[in-house]
Parts: structure tokens; C-alpha cells; sequence
């Protein structure tokens, strides 16, 4: 849109703990001596998988975005910006961030001409908050000139406990099509193969990506941030073939080439539908997000359960997509709408 962007680079102790190879912060949390042994050696053992993580994404950040100074408590933000954008995701999660996080809420110094907006905002699907916190977050909210959330039962919320109207958008990742991200993606070694990506436990999940192998002829993939605990563990996700913490550009790439997709997780999907393959979206309590995306859409049909019963009747089905590129144009072009009258640009 021709402005000149900087990243805050903001860095609260409950997100920097999971770059640390040793979290003091969650040892202390851990009850009695057998938690904490076990942390430790959990720790140990995730060790190289979060070293890798760390450079891989410093390396794309360092390379991609333009940042702030550093940025620890409310008193460290910067003064010259002429709007600060907030969000997306969970950034007013209290489970996330310990409580209500004053900076994500805009409680800090700033110049009085610099206005304050949000995009795609969200409390987190399993956050209820209680009169006295939905109190506090009307002050709060106070500080905002435009706010936009990413959940419908936030937007609803918001208008019938505080009178506050606000805007539905898509996740960012949607605000762009298939070319930006082709540009970024590179072609994996492997070809022929179904890609697992799961944030979350899933009863049935390997069985689910086995089917599809069996039916397609192709072998399995899986995707994950963080090492299996054991070669046993590693054997029952993927026989072998397993990415651990692999780089932004290899991330998109696995996508882009693979089969098909199996996956529970809201971006797994936003990528699949993106590069347009076929997938099945597995549905578990997290995927409230996906089910909203894909009706929007009209591929509902590819978010599946991963029960015994549909499992042991699955049959293999390519993804129609038919008018989702003009649905997901007509989201993208409102959300992009927000923006441009939040800025004063539109």
C-alpha cells in the first residue's frame, strides 16, 4: 500500500521462553522433583530441534523485515510511528500471556498523534473472561481508534457486553495469494508424498495419512516442530520421513509439492486451499477456526473425523475448488478494505 513498515520488535518472557534452550521460567512452574526432572530432560532432548528453529526463523526475519529496537515493557516502545497495528493472533489470550498483557492492549506511552489499530485480534477460541476482566478490557479498548478481530464470537462479544463495533477479517495470511508465497517456497528433495502437519494430538492421525498413502501409492511425510522423543516415536509418525523445524521457505515448499495434505491445523489448512491441493482437514476441538474458513470458502466438505468409523470407511476423494479463488478474493479485498480506512488510506 506504500508505506514504510516497521516490525516492533517486542519480546515479553512468556514467548521468549520457547527460544530458550532452558526455561528457568517453566522449570519454576513444574510441581515436585519428578516434573522437574522430567523438564529438564525433555529439555535436553529438544535441545538441537530449538537451536535450528531459532536460526532458521532469524535468518527469514533478519532477511524479510525491517525491526525496532527491542522492546521489553511498556516504557521501551518507540515514539515516532504514526499508527501501531496490532495483532493478529492470540495476542489477547490471558492463558497466553499471562494475564492481559498492557503493551497488546495499547497501555503505554505514545505520541498523541499516533493512532492505535488492531488486525485480527483474538482472545483465543477457549478464553472466557469474567465480568471484571471484560470491564478492564472496555478501558482498554478505549485506546484503539479501529479494531478488527479474526473470530465472529469476539466481534459478538465485543458488540453485546461493550457496545464496541469492530470488524471480521481474515487471518493475515490470506491477505496475499499463491504468487507471494511461490516466490518464497523451495522444491523439497522428496516427491510422491502425503504431508502430515498437526499442532495438536489427534486420535486416528497417522492412520488417517496412512490410508491416503495406501490409496495414492505415495509415501508419508511429516512435519513438526520439535524432535519425537524416541526413534520409536519418530517410526510411528512417518516411517523416517520427518522435518523437524524446518525453515520458512521449507515449510511452503513441502506444501506447494506435496499430494495431498493431512492436516490439524488452521494454517495447514489456510495453505492447502492456498496452493490448492488436495487435503483433509482433521477436525478436533482446535479447528474451530478451519471449519469457519472452509464454509467461507465452500470446501467444507474436506474437514473430516478422525474417528474409527470414518476412518475404516474412507475413500480417497480429490479437492473441488471450484469458486473458492472468487470467495477468497471477496475476503481478502474486504479485510484489505479495513486496513486502507483504519490507515486513512482508503
Amino acid at each position: 500500500m506504500g508505506h514504510e513498515v516497521e516490525v516492533i520488535d517486542y519480546r515479553p518472557p512468556y514467548i521468549e521462553k520457547y527460544r530458550k534452550l532452558f526455561s528457568m521460567y517453566d522449570f519454576r512452574k513444574r510441581k515436585g522433583v519428578v516434573s522437574k526432572l522430567r523438564f529438564v530432560a525433555s529439555s535436553l532432548v529438544h535441545a538441537r530441534s530449538k537451536m535450528d528453529a531459532n536460526r532458521r526463523f532469524d535468518e527469514f526475519l533478519n532477511s524479510n523485515l525491517t525491526f525496532s529496537r527491542i522492546v521489553r515493557k511498556p516504557e521501551d516502545m518507540p515514539q515516532h510511528y504514526d499508527v501501531i497495528m496490532f495483532g493478529s493472533d492470540q495476542i489477547w489470550s490471558p492463558q497466553i500471556c499471562d494475564g492481559f498483557d498492557p503493551i497488546y492492549w495499547g497501555q503505554f506511552p505514545h505520541a498523541p498523534r499516533t493512532r492505535l489499530i488492531t488486525y485480527a485480534a483474538s482472545l483465543g477460541g477457549h478464553n472466557q473472561l469474567s465480568d471484571s476482566e471484560w470491564k478492564k478490557a472496555g478501558e482498554y479498548l478505549k485506546s484503539f481508534s479501529a479494531i478488527s478481530v479474526r473470530e465472529e464470537q469476539l466481534r459478538n462479544d465485543l458488540r453485546l457486553r461493550l457496545g464496541i463495533t469492530s470488524e471480521l477479517v481474515v487471518d493475515p495470511t490470506l491477505l496475499v495469494n499463491e504468487n507471494m508465497y511461490n516466490q518464497i517456497a523451495v522444491q523439497p528433495t522428496m516427491d510422491n508424498y502425503v504431508l502430515v502437519f498437526s499442532v495438536a494430538p489427534t486420535d486416528n492421525l497417522m492412520g488417517f495419512a496412512e490410508k491416503v498413502a495406501d490409496q495414492t501409492g505415495a509415501k508419508i511425510v511429516s512435519m513438526s516442530a520439535k524432535m519425537p522423543k524416541s526413534s520409536r516415536a519418530m517410526r510411528k509418525i512417518g516411517g523416517g520421513k520427518f522435518q523437524v523445524a524446518p525453515s520458512i521457505e521449507t515449510f511452503l515448499g513441502l506444501f506447494k509439492h506435496a499430494n495431498c495434505i493431512v492436516t490439524v491445523s488452521f494454517h495447514g489448512t489456510v495453505f492447502s486451499v492456498i496452493f490448492k491441493k488436495d487435503f483433509y482437514s482433521l477436525h478436533n476441538y482446535m479447528q474451530d477456526r478451519a471449519e469457519h474458513l472452509l464454509q467461507s470458502v465452500g470446501l467444507q466438505d474436506r474437514l473430516v473425523g478422525s474417528d474409527a468409523t470414518t476412518l475404516q470407511s474412507f475413500k480417497y476423494s480429490h479437492t473441488q475448488y471450484g469458486q473458492t479463488d472468487e470467495r477468497l478474493t471477496e475476503l481478502r479485498v474486504s479485510s484489505q478494505g479495513y486496513l486502507r480506512e483504519a490507515l486513512g488510506t482508503a
